[in-house]
C-alpha cells in the first residue's frame, strides 16, 4: 500500500491552508515546496493542487515568500526603526531651530534696546510697515546684510588701527 492511500477530508484541507499561511507569514523559512507538504501531511501533489483552496493558498504563500507580505513584514522592524532614528534626529534638529530662533530674538531686542537708548527713537517708528512690502530687500540681498551682522565684534581699538 502506498504512504499517499489516505483521502483528503476538510479537517486536512483547513491544517493544509493554516500550515500555508504560516507560511506565507515567513515563520517557516523561505522553502516552501510542493514535497514538502507531501511529506508533512501525506498527499500527493496532484492531490494537493487538486484543491482549489490549497493551490490559491500555495500560490500566494509562494508570492509572498517572493517578496511579498513575508518580506514586507521583516523589513517592517527594520523601517519602523529607520523611522525612531529618522523621528528623534528632527526632534533633534527642530530643538536646534528653536535655540537659533530664541538667540535671535535676544539679539533683536537687544537692538532694539540700543536703538531706544542711542537714539531715542521707538522701534515702531523704525519698523513701520507703511508700503506693504514696496522697497523691501529681496531674500539673497537680505541675506547678504545679515551674513554681514553676524560677523564677531572686533575687539576696541581695532577700527580705529584699519583707517
Amino acid at each position: 500500500m502506498s504512504k499517499f492511500a489516505k483521502r483528503m477530508d476538510a479537517g486536512d484541507v483547513k491544517a493544509i491552508i493554516k500550515e500555508l499561511d504560516r507560511w506565507a507569514l515567513g515563520e517557516l523559512g523561505s522553502g516552501l515546496r510542493w514535497k514538502t507538504l507531501e511529506d508533512q501531511f501525506g498527499f500527493t501533489r496532484q492531490a494537493l493542487n487538486g484543491r482549489l483552496e490549497i493551490k490559491v493558498a500555495f500560490d500566494a504563500a509562494k508570492a509572498s515568500l517572493g517578496g511579498g507580505l513575508a518580506s514586507k513584514q521583516k523589513n517592517a522592524v527594520r523601517d519602523a526603526e529607520e523611522m525612531v532614528l529618522r523621528v528623534e534626529q528632527l526632534e533633534r534638529e527642530l530643538q536646534a531651530y528653536k535655540d537659533r530662533e530664541a538667540k535671535w530674538l535676544l539679539r533683536w531686542q537687544q537692538i532694539a534696546y540700543n536703538i531706544r537708548a542711542r537714539f531715542g527713537a521707538q522701534m515702531s517708528s523704525i519698523d513701520n510697515s507703511e508700503g506693504a512690502r514696496e522697497g523691501l530687500p529681496n531674500q539673497r540681498v537680505t541675506e547678504g546684510i545679515l551674513k554681514q551682522l553676524d560677523q564677531p565684534i572686533p575687539p576696541v581699538g581695532t577700527l580705529d588701527a584699519e583707517d
